[in-house]
């Protein structure tokens, strides 16, 4: 398992956490959105309601570990 590192000030932490989305359906586009940006064919999404979890997979490209640490944080 790969460890990764970021640095974020808290104005943007705030601006991502409060002022960017302000409701469900926008973050659930947006994830979807991303997975298309990936050229992903395919999106699923499961809702976990015991354990409050959404995951949403596709079958996209995805990031390497190195673009993942270095251009998403």
């Amino acid at each position: 398992m790969d460890n990764y590192t970021f640095n974020i000030s808290l104005s943007v932490l705030n601006h991502l956490g409060r002022n960017l989305y302000r409701n469900f359906i926008t973050v659930l586009g947006e994830a979807i959105s991303n997975s298309w940006d990936a050229d992903a064919k395919n999106v699923w999404i499961y809702i976990d309601r015991d354990n409050n979890h959404l995951i949403i997979k596709d079958n996209g490209d995805g990031m390497t570990s190195e673009d993942f640490q270095n251009k998403f944080f």
